[in-house]
């Protein structure tokens, strides 16, 4: 039997540094740091709405139509 964690691992504080520091400092190190914030926030927002729309097909795929 292969034993399957059902816990999601949880992200540790280090790991979202990781991906935010450089982030940040890319936004702060900008012009126009309040365009640049907002183009971040619109590109992660339309990441978040095609990875929603992924899974649902993804979940679609797998039910079943009712026989007649």
């Amino acid at each position: 039997m292969i034993r399957i964690n059902k816990e999601p691992r949880r992200a540790a504080s280090i790991d979202l540094e990781r991906a935010i520091e450089p982030l940040a400092s890319y936004i702060c190190a900008t012009d126009q740091p309040r365009a640049v914030l907002n183009q971040v926030y619109t590109a992660l927002f339309n990441e978040v709405t095609q990875l929603n729309r992924a899974a649902r097909m993804q979940v679609a795929s797998f039910v079943r139509t009712p026989r007649k």
